[in-house]
């Protein structure tokens, strides 16, 4: 099962931290929690290119190899799988490669699920965290997509 993190302290260390960065701890009582503190928040990202490590051993990914370059351009950060295949991963080392992003969200994006499949019922769930034909431009990410819809489904489960 893939998560959306909605409260950074889901990803903090013991101390409440991200890396270097502050987040505090969760708990408490959740419906005193309905307004996260700012510190708390995943702060929406105003463009930024990250590096996805894929896994090459996966149908999603036929045609691909290695790294891809992929759009950050939300607040949706998702955990990787426990049930289904994180078959693309933010890079743990060095992930941005250009635009900007907060600090905190930028280490709180390390190792976390890009593309993920997961198995429902008979058939298959494609996870994006973000839209890999946004405006046409990412190129390098349409054998993704094109595998998702064409591929995918004729697999037999």
């Amino acid at each position: 099962t893939v998560q959306r993190v909605d409260d950074l302290a889901q990803l903090s260390d013991e101390q409440g931290r991200i890396g270097e960065i502050e987040v505090g701890q969760s708990g408490g009582d959740p419906e005193a929690m309905d307004v996260l503190p700012p510190e708390r928040r995943p702060l929406r990202v105003p463009g930024a290119i990250f590096r996805v490590e894929l896994d090459d051993h996966h149908f999603l990914t036929m045609g691909k190899s290695g790294d891809v370059a992929v759009p950050v351009l939300s607040d949706r950060i998702l955990t990787p799988s426990i049930g289904g295949r994180t078959v693309g991963r933010i890079a743990a080392d060095r992930p941005m490669i250009a635009g900007y992003t907060w600090p905190v969200r930028a280490e709180a994006l390390k190792d976390q699920a890009w593309l993920v499949e997961e198995s429902r019922d008979r058939g298959r769930v494609v996870i994006f965290a973000e839209d890999p034909s946004f405006r046409g431009t990412w190129e390098g990410l349409h054998a993704l997509l094109l595998n998702a819809v064409l591929v995918g489904p004729s697999l037999s489960r």
